[in-house]
């Protein structure tokens, strides 16, 4: 390995050694034996699980997804600034190794490559097990043959990595899943936009806010991009489209699986609404895929707000997401720190950017944001002169 001219690497695994008696640990060796030849540091101790997991290799990737989610620790101080190698045994879908190294950029590695001693066989990982033949591990060709004439019928496109035909940041192409299927208007993954991000649960206030800015970006020109869950998603989509703009919906599940929340559809303008899914056309709603999805809003926008978000789930990890891949996170700054927003707290300590009231207009203040997100910079700021708490009434 050519380290000449990059940064110091340090090696770590991504999965921690095997129990007494199981014999060697491939992965485990390899980040050694790389790491005393290349006169790097090991690493592999900051990274260890912290919960029990099935055998991923034997699970379908929905079933990999809810099992491997909270399952690793790392520590922050070993792997802060550092660039690092991960090293995988096995490499079928893809799954682990991508969820670690997610983990490592959320804990501050400067940035994170995979090196897999093994890649499997199987070319049928990533398809539901309905689809599989459970006598020859083969994915049916009429079963592929009905979900593409679906595709076809539903008029879904697909997009796929580098994604040369549209004018992307490089950001966007670096964080983006390598598949995208898409209905609707597909240039709107291209064009400047401002991620949404809150609670499903959002209080009155938040969801005031939540559409006072959604109207506010739209009304500049801006794509709203949000995951269509009920609450903050679906007011800053609902406001977008009532004031005239467009917004994109990522979605948590196969884009032939979607059924449009009826608070929704009464605003709902096909020729101004971008569907899009990462996730295999057929596959259901689960809580890994609505995690997962949510890097990908932040890689569609060009800033990101959050409204309301506690210390931990979803709308947090969405936050910690878009400060990992460097894009501006604008972060509701509340008055009272309540449990339904003490997450807000945390990441504006972690460089979020405050999101507050203009005095003079009684509305958001996105002076900031718009200069952002327009520039594509992720310059710090103060919360500024004139303003004042958006949620202190």
């Amino acid at each position: 390995m050519n380290t000449a001219g990059r940064a110091q690497f340090w090696f770590t695994i991504s999965r921690h050694g095997r129990a007494p008696g199981q014999g060697s640990h491939l992965p485990r060796g390899f980040a050694h034996e790389l790491a005393r030849q290349t006169g790097k540091s090991n690493l592999s101790d900051a990274v260890t699980k912290s919960k029990t997991t099935p055998e991923l290799k034997n699970l379908s990737l929905a079933d990999k997804l809810e099992a491997i989610l909270g399952s690793v620790t790392v520590d922050r101080a070993k792997i802060a600034g550092k660039s690092i190698v991960v090293v995988d045994g096995l490499y079928q879908s893809g799954l682990t190794i991508n969820y670690v190294a997610e983990e490592l950029r959320l804990a501050g590695a400067r940035e994170v490559f995979g090196l897999a001693a093994v890649k499997t066989l199987s070319n049928v990982d990533n398809l539901p097990k309905s689809t599989v033949s459970p006598q020859t591990g083969a994915a049916p060709q009429a079963a592929i043959g009905h979900i593409a004439e679906d595709l076809r019928r539903e008029g879904v496109h697909c997009l796929i990595a580098p994604f040369s035909d549209w004018a992307l940041p490089e950001s966007a192409r670096r964080n983006l899943p390598p598949v995208l299927f898409v209905m609707g208007p597909a240039h709107l993954v291209a064009i400047p936009s401002v991620g949404f991000c809150g609670s499903r649960s959002a209080t009155g206030r938040g969801l005031e806010v939540a559409a006072d800015i959604a109207e506010q970006v739209s009304g500049q020109g801006f794509n709203v991009v949000s995951g269509g869950a009920k609450g903050v998603d679906i007011t800053a989509h609902k406001t977008a489209l009532e004031k005239g703009g467009t917004t994109t919906v990522v979605l948590a599940e196969g884009i032939l699986q979607y059924r449009m929340r009826p608070e929704l559809r009464a605003a709902f303008d096909p020729a101004r609404t971008l569907l899009v899914s990462e996730f295999f056309p057929d596959a259901a709603w689960i809580a890994g895929r609505a995690m997962q999805r949510n890097r990908t809003i932040c890689a569609l926008s060009r800033a990101m707000v959050l409204i309301e978000a506690r210390a931990t789930g979803g709308t947090f990890a969405a936050g910690e997401a878009a400060l990992a891949m460097g894009l501006p996170l604008f972060t509701a700054d509340y008055s009272t720190q309540l449990e339904s927003n003490d997450g807000n707290r945390i990441l504006l300590e972690r460089g979020a950017i405050a999101l507050r009231q203009s005095r003079a207009s009684g509305r958001a203040n996105l002076a900031r944001l718009l200069e952002l997100a327009q520039r594509r910079e992720t310059a710090g700021a103060s919360a500024g002169v004139g303003q004042q708490s958006l949620f202190s009434r």
